[in-house]
């Protein structure tokens, strides 16, 4: 009787042991099952927060170098407009030397084919009258060009004025623009290295970042383009400042 005893004792004890076992053995695997379930998970949600990061990189990218080139072709319009403006003041003031000049070269024969007229010795009173009345009218007419050409001078000077204050503005307005355009770069830069700093966290393609060089040397581009525009306008504004030298000294 005792042995059948124990021998059942030890076989509960068996029985106990190996549920314990089982059951542990099912809540390791169970853990497990948790542990790679969880890790796919996270897994999926990089994997899409990541392609999410990557599409709305692209389409930054996209809309910055769009604005870039409607700012660029704006400012190339804009000097061109500039230019053209000039070419068409440049060309008046030149019409107006000519038509002076001309003025001054019929008074000079004029005047040289009287030269040697002496109304105080005539031989005929009746001729001496009807010279000195025809030389007041030459006189009167040659004054009324000179008052006209003299109006036309100043009316002149007046559009000089005008296009030179709107010079002045369009420079106030282009250099606000290459204002904006600064800040805008400095944004980019600091978009730039906020992406570059992010490198350790998201895994970007080749071809990503081939499109980040790219964007940095266009803003590099972009900044050379509107020093040379800068340069351009101050050419352009010592080019009238010689023009209307020119014009007041053959004026004197």
């Amino acid at each position: 009787m005792p042995t059948r005893v124990k021998y059942y004792e030890k076989l509960r004890e068996k029985r106990r042991l190996a549920r314990e076992k089982a059951a542990k053995v099912q809540e390791e695997r169970k853990r497990a099952r948790e542990v790679k379930e969880e890790k796919w998970t996270t897994r999926n949600e990089f994997e899409l927060v990541s392609e999410h990061r990557k599409v709305q990189r692209k389409e930054y990218i996209e809309k910055i170098r769009k604005d870039s080139q409607a700012m660029l072709e704006m400012a190339i319009a804009r000097v061109k407009s500039h230019e053209d403006r000039e070419e068409m003041i440049k060309k008046d003031i030149e019409d107006e030397v000519e038509t002076i000049r001309n003025f001054i070269d019929e008074i000079y024969e004029i005047f040289a084919s009287v030269f040697d007229f002496d109304p105080k010795m005539p031989e005929d009173i009746e001729v001496k009258e009807d010279d000195d009345q025809i030389f007041a009218k030459e006189i009167a007419q040659l004054e009324k060009e000179f008052e006209e050409n003299s109006l036309k001078a100043d009316s002149l000077d007046t559009e000089i004025a005008k296009s030179k204050v709107q010079i002045e503005t369009e420079n106030v307005k282009f250099a606000a623009m290459e204002q904006e355009k600064a800040i805008e770069i400095i944004k980019l830069e600091k978009q730039i290295k906020m992406m570059e700093a992010k490198l350790d966290f998201i895994k970007l393609d080749p071809v990503e970042i081939e499109e980040i060089e790219k964007l940095r040397e266009r803003v590099e581009e972009e900044t050379q383009r509107n020093k040379e525009y800068a340069e351009s306008l101050k050419y352009i504004k010592e080019m009238i400042r010689i023009k209307k030298a020119e014009k007041e000294k053959k004026k004197k």
